[in-house]
């Protein structure tokens, strides 16, 4: 999905006090995987994936340009919806006479955050600038698996990853007032 605030290519912003020019994505979910299995051989398992990939964008446009009596905010956040976040649970058993059981949990997070004042982008007057782009994500993975029988294995995996990139940049040639 995509969350962007956005000033168009080109445009003039003029405002007497504040501009900001802001994007905020929250994130939450939860996949529980069971799987158990019974028998002379008993084979048992559980995969639990979970792959977030966002884009928060709070950007101005390429060439645009913005006047403020006091303060410019580009602002981009991405953040959890509450405490948990991402969280993914795999529960796996077997039993029998043989009994083999693996219970795998993955949570990835592919996201991007970013503010942007595009290239040739101008700030023409104000007291302040802000760009900054802020991500605060968490992600649980939990894996938990039990075998029983006169011979018996079991393996689990859990692993919770952060891949996406956080970013907040001024694009090229671009200009700031001499009052910013």
């Amino acid at each position: 999905d995509k969350t962007q605030a956005a000033l168009g290519s080109g445009a003039k912003l003029k405002a007497g006090n504040d501009v900001r020019i802001a994007a905020g994505d929250k994130v939450k979910a939860r996949l529980d995987a069971v799987g158990f299995a019974v028998g002379t051989v008993g084979l048992g398992g559980a995969v639990g994936v979970a792959v977030t990939n966002s884009t928060t964008e709070a950007i101005t446009g390429m060439g645009s340009s913005i006047e403020a009596g006091n303060r410019v905010d580009v602002s981009a956040r991405s953040s959890n919806v509450d405490g948990t976040g991402v969280q993914v649970n795999a529960l796996a058993g077997a039993g029998g006479l043989v009994g083999a059981v693996a219970a795998v949990a993955v949570a990835d997070d592919t996201s991007v955050t970013r503010a942007v004042v595009g290239d040739y982008g101008r700030i023409d007057s104000a007291k302040t600038v802000k760009v900054a782009a802020e991500t605060d994500r968490k992600a649980v993975a939990d894996t938990k698996g039990g075998s029983a029988g006169w011979a018996s294995i079991g393996a689990s995996m859990a692993r919770a990853q952060f891949a996406g990139r956080t970013e907040a940049k001024l694009g090229a040639n671009t200009q700031i007032g001499k009052t910013a």
